[in-house]
């Protein structure tokens, strides 16, 4: 099957060369292995851009990879990381992060092809030259995946998804904190009793409080009985604040869906949701929350349809949000 990842590539890059002045635009697919591929992630750097996603090796295992294009989008390396007995997860939209060296990392699920509750959280470090520096998995014997990882201010890494192992056996959302070297330093679960909550973003404010956006079964509305968006905020050990289903009596729209937390701007959060009518209709929604949980300003914008992501915010240089 062919992939589509035109659309999303471009787009990526068309904001970045926005933002940053680069030129020229270009819109290029990448077809690696004349297989399946999907983008997750572009970062720019200093001579290009990284990019990182899914893909069907030349065998047809299904892995991740991470590439690099010069600024003419001409593909300089790529590396692919599968094999024939598992099977690899990329993780979350806008997941890929830069560190200060210039390497990268990863967070998304490993497991074994003919057993599906078999699945762990993934953690990828690579370095500038997209070679692996180390791999790491966390989890226990149930279904546990990763979605986001952050920087930690303290030192290490956040990573965030949802697990089947701890907690609810229903699965709830999943935080995990690791040293600079992958060692646990602790690992926490959170949601309702009794439903699957999953968490798909997170980002992280500069006291190290850890807002993490995803989904809750824990709130049924609609008349199909749809899962909500959730969002919930935790301190720097993982001690869990507060949370927040951002639910309204909508005739129009009752359905829910995930939403995506992204941008802190002066510990500010942006929670982005999609609301739905049974025909597959919408709206996108946007809420900020400040630090407490109180609602600064919601805004319902444009039409978005089942199926359709929900992507990260950007601040602009003059102070502008886009998406």
């Amino acid at each position: 099957m062919k992939k589509v990842f035109k659309i999303s590539f471009w787009v990526s890059l068309f904001i970045l060369g926005t933002l940053y002045g680069q030129t020229p635009f270009f819109s290029l697919t990448y077809d690696h292995f004349n297989g399946y591929e999907t983008g997750a992630s572009v970062i720019q750097v200093n001579d290009g851009y990284v990019i990182s996603g899914g893909s069907n090796d030349s065998l047809g295992y299904q892995g991740i990879f991470i590439a690099k294009i010069n600024e003419y989008g001409e593909l300089l390396w790529w590396k692919q990381y599968s094999d024939s007995s598992r099977i690899y997860y990329i993780g979350g939209y806008g997941g890929m992060i830069m560190l200060e060296d210039s390497s990268f990392a990863i967070c998304g699920g490993i497991g074994e092809k003919n057993n599906v509750t078999n699945h762990a959280m993934l953690f990828c470090r690579f370095d500038k030259a997209g070679d692996t520096l180390y791999t790491l998995e966390f989890g226990g014997t149930d279904y546990d995946a990763g979605y986001m990882c952050k920087k930690a201010k303290n030192g290490g890494f956040f990573l965030a998804g949802t697990t089947d192992s701890y907690g609810d056996i229903n699965g709830n959302m999943f935080l995990v904190k690791i040293d600079s070297v992958g060692n646990i330093q602790w690992q926490k679960e959170y949601g309702y009793a009794n439903a699957n909550d999953e968490g798909f973003s997170m980002v992280v404010d500069s006291f190290d409080n850890v807002y993490i956006g995803g989904v809750t079964y824990g709130v049924l509305t609609g008349p199909d009985l749809s899962p909500n968006p959730y969002i919930i905020k935790t301190d720097s050990a993982g001690n869990f604040k507060w949370h927040k289903v951002p639910i309204s009596a909508d005739a129009t729209y009752p359905e829910g869906s995930y939403g995506f937390v992204s941008l802190i701007d002066n510990n500010n959060i942006f929670f982005c949701y999609g609301k739905f009518k049974n025909n597959n209709e919408g709206i996108v929604i946007i809420t900020n929350y400040d630090s407490l949980g109180a609602i600064n300003w919601s805004k319902s914008l444009g039409g978005l349809r089942v199926g359709q992501a929900l992507i990260p915010f950007i601040k602009t240089k003059d102070g502008n949000i886009i998406s």
